[in-house]
Formats: C-alpha cells, structure tokens, sequence
C-alpha cells in the first residue's frame, strides 16, 4: 500500500483522518510532531486529547490538549475555521459537512460547522469563530435543524469582529440558539454563514425560445391619425360657412 510521504501512513488512511500526504515531513499541523506520532497506535482510533472532535495531527500546540478551542477544522467547502468557547467550557462533536438544499438567494462558502459546548444550565456563552479566509459581504448566519431545514439567527446573538471573526452569544435552552432546547448545561450549534446572491429577473416577451431576457418595447401603428388633418380642415370650412352666414 503506498505511502507517499514514507511517514507510516498509507496515504488511504491518512486522506481518511484529513491529513497532507504531500508533506516530506509528515506533520500536517506544523507543531513539530509528526502525525504518526500524534495519531498514536492505532490508526483507526487515533488521538484526541482534549476529546473536541479534532484528532491531535491537526490541531497544533497546546490547541490539542485544550478543550476549550478547536483549530484548524477543515471545511467541506474548503478553508478552515477556528472555534474558541468561554474560558472553563469545553467544546466536544466538532464537526464540519455539506450544507444542502440552501434557502433561495443564498450560499453557503463555508458548507457547515457544527459543535456543542458546556455551559452554565440556563447560561450563556460566547464563541468565537476564526474562518481562513475573508467572511462574505454580504453575510446572513442560519442555524441548522437535524432535518436540514434553515432558521436565520437574529442580529442580537452574533457580532462580525474583524473580515475573518464572529462572535456567537448561544443560551443553554433557548430555541433561537441551542437545538436541543432543554436547559442541560450543553449547547448544540450547527451553523452555516450565508452569502446572500443577487435574484436575476427576467422578462418573458411570450416568445417559445431565444432566452428572452430583455423587454423591447414595440409601437403599432395608428391608422386614424391619418383622419387627423381632414377633421381639422372641416371643422374649419363649418366654422368659416357660419360666420358667413351670421353678417348676411
């Protein structure tokens, strides 16, 4: 089986944990430890210290011992994000996928993310999330439900930082912000950050084909204008005829 990088991974199980199999180095988090190393022995169980869902060869440094913070979760759509919970929580089922069937007028660059926190029973907590690269324009964020359908998540409960941050206010129990909505001290969270896309209209001129996407404005001809000149001459011959009429 091949191993292309010759660090002790084949290349079909390392493309499985998500890791770089081009590397000479064989680190795919750059913390200066191998991923052969950091999955541990056994391939199929690999190493996740701090127990947030992201095995310790992709995330780098202390990230991997702390369960506050998951780095580096690499999106479905591309790019990768960062999530940080309040200092004493602790992140768990960090998970990334495809967001299908999008509402109309909108896309989704990041696919979706999804993660659940501790928290205080009835609390809030704030989360932190760093995209690699830039948020779009014009951004909606959407709470995802476990049958695919998309809740827009009010202005009130997040705040854009920088052109790669957001911060989320979430509410153990509360519907608009926890998905399970029961007041356990865990907060559920699927996510997606929305890029609102222009409608395009169209106009339809009846025609069968042709695309028909402009309106042309067409003037029919006016037959009676044509009377117009010959009305005018003889209301002009009656109104001369009646004035000769009234001196005699």
């Amino acid at each position: 089986q091949q191993d292309s990088n010759n660090d002790g991974i084949i290349d079909f199980k390392a493309s499985e944990l998500q890791l770089d199999v081009s590397l000479p180095s064989g680190d795919t988090d750059a913390d200066g430890i191998t991923d052969v190393i950091e999955v541990g022995g056994d391939i199929d169980y690999p190493l996740d210290s701090d127990g947030d869902g992201i095995i310790d060869a992709l995330e780098a440094g202390n990230a991997a011992i702390n369960a506050a913070i998951a780095n580096g979760l690499t999106l479905i759509a591309g790019g990768t994000v960062d999530i940080a919970t309040a200092p004493g929580k602790l992140l768990s089922r960090v998970t990334a996928a495809a967001a299908n069937n999008p509402p109309a007028g909108v896309e989704f660059p990041f696919g979706m993310l999804s993660y659940t926190t501790s928290a205080d029973p009835g609390g809030s907590v704030d989360i932190t999330l760093t995209f690699s690269t830039d948020l779009p324009a014009s951004m909606v964020l959407y709470k995802v439900d476990n049958i695919g359908n998309y809740t827009p998540l009010p202005a009130g409960v997040w705040q854009q930082l920088n052109v790669r941050s957001l911060r989320l206010t979430l509410t153990d129990g509360d519907p608009v912000t926890d998905l399970d909505g029961a007041v356990d001290g865990f907060i559920d969270d699927p996510l997606a950050v929305g890029r609102v896309t222009p409608v395009a209209v169209t106009t339809d001129n009846g025609g069968g084909g042709g695309g028909g996407c402009s309106m042309v404005s067409r003037t029919r001809f006016d037959p009676t204008i044509l009377l117009l000149p010959l009305l005018v001459f003889g209301f002009q011959c009656a109104f001369h005829r009646s004035r000769r009429n009234a001196v005699r």
